[in-house]
């Protein structure tokens, strides 16, 4: 469903590993993994204290397992944990059967997943197993269930995405009956998660200069310039057409300003032995006339009160966990960082109230102060921490109906462009500084480097921690 590209190239892989090597697994995604394990077994342990008939399927082969379920659903055993199911060719282990009928036995099928919301592929994995079930039980179950990270449960109806996942299946089993080891691989979807196939696919669209390269454009937009005839982000930048059916006129003259502004970049970067130590080139946008209120125009005047803003989060707990507000404020011509900490659910409320209590002592001196942040996740963790502790409504309704919060990603993508293939922080900030220094710099990394203090024996002070 996500990636044609991933299923060949798993089967590649499989029948074929000397041909190709996997992207190795990253300590982030392990962190994922573990408290997907966490979850689970933390489901586990409360059906088991509310009393329930739990079987749990174990054995060192899939024939001993295979054996243990179907005793399992002879007996109608309440809820079957680590089911083994099969139905040729397809065959796996259900984290949980739940009996939702004595008079005949049946079984409907339950998964954990760590995230908040449910995700389409989450369907088509339960449609699945509810096949293999219904080869069991010769009924098909009504519904399936995920338990999600956040502790809630959803249901659905199987029905409704059976036949999508019939269709799906079929295309599917078609590519494996198809498959040849020495044919192209499908052409790997420029917007998809391809797993550990990621910098595989990225090798090969950008052999071809695929289109994907050109910032902030979507994958219709690049099938409409396919269709015209531009399949490259060097043919873009060069297109001489003066509109391309079916896609906005101001929409593909910006996009040919892009590729044009990023194939600038890559003709200095091939001048220079290290690509990266190139800044990329850039070209500040004209005054639009018809919304004067965009851009540069959003900035407001400066305050000697300003506040600049970010905030690192931990979401592999329940509900998440915002651990550090973090901001910036000069003084004296010089920067000044202020840091409030939470390492639980009362700490979180703590440091929420705190940073709320300073934002507002310092509008109150100067109304005209603002607080900067890049990307929109820094006002919809102020609403969500508001909603969730039930505190600081009121403050946080004013800054916002005041305008205080202002974003420098929307500034950023309306008054500049930039010849990167993203606007990331990370990528504008080269224009003005040198590259990041030390240890964590990304979002994944922060997230690795605060669960490998939280499981030390370090102070939870920072200030007395080693490992800062």
């Amino acid at each position: 469903m996500e990636s044609p590209f991933v299923s060949w190239m798993d089967r590649l892989y499989l029948e074929f590993p000397d041909r190709v090597t996997p992207d190795e697994g990253s300590d982030e995604l392990q962190l994922y993994a573990d408290a997907g394990i966490t979850h689970e077994a933390a489901f586990v342990k409360e059906i088991e204290t509310q009393g329930s008939d739990l079987c749990w399927i174990k054995g060192d082969s899939r024939e001993v397992t295979a054996e243990a379920t179907r005793k399992a659903v002879a007996e109608g055993r309440e809820i079957i944990f680590q089911a083994y199911l099969k139905l040729p060719p397809f065959a796996g282990y259900a984290d949980f059967l739940a009996r939702v009928s004595t008079d005949p036995v049946l079984y409907e099928v339950w998964d954990t997943k760590l995230a908040k919301t449910p995700k389409p592929y989450y369907l088509i994995q339960l449609c699945c197993y509810a096949e293999m079930l219904e080869a069991v039980q010769g009924q098909r179950p009504e519904c399936v269930e995920v338990i999600l990270g956040n502790g809630k449960r959803a249901r659905f109806r199987t029905d409704d995405y059976w036949f999508y996942y019939q269709q799906l299946k079929g295309a599917f089993l078609q590519q494996m009956d198809e498959f040849d080891p020495d044919a192209d691989h499908p052409v790997p979807d420029p917007r998809a998660d391809h797993g550990r196939w990621q910098s595989h696919a990225e090798e090969w669209l950008l052999d071809r200069d695929h289109l994907f390269q050109v910032a902030n454009i979507s994958v219709s937009q690049i099938q409409k310039l396919n269709q015209a005839g531009i399949a490259t982000m060097a043919q873009l930048a060069k297109s001489k057409k003066s509109r391309v059916p079916r896609l906005n006129d101001e929409t593909y003259q910006r996009l040919v300003s892009q590729a044009s502004i990023q194939m600038k970049t890559r003709t200095s970067q091939a001048k220079v032995q290290d690509a990266s130590e190139v800044r990329p080139a850039f070209q500040v946008i004209p005054r639009n006339q018809v919304n004067p209120r965009s851009g540069l125009a959003l900035l407001p005047p400066a305050s000697p009160l300003d506040i600049y803003f970010d905030i690192e989060g931990y979401p592999l707990v329940e509900g998440g966990l915002e651990y550090l507000l973090g901001a910036v404020t000069v003084e004296k011509k010089k920067s000044r960082f202020h840091d409030w900490w939470a390492h639980d659910k009362a700490e979180e409320k703590r440091s929420f109230e705190q940073f709320i209590d300073w934002v507002m002592g310092r509008w109150k001196q100067d109304s005209s102060m603002h607080i900067y942040h890049y990307a929109a996740y820094e006002v919809s963790a102020m609403r969500r921490l508001m909603g969730r502790h039930a505190t600081r409504e009121d403050e946080v309704d004013a800054l916002l109906r005041a305008e205080v919060f202002v974003d420098l990603y929307q500034v950023v993508r309306q008054s500049i462009l930039l010849g990167a293939s993203n606007y990331s922080l990370k990528t504008v900030e080269t224009l003005y500084q040198e590259r990041r220094e030390g240890d964590v710099k990304s979002a994944g990394a922060s997230m690795v480097y605060y669960a490998n203090w939280m499981q030390s024996d370090e102070s939870r002070n920072w200030q007395e921690s080693l490992r800062c």
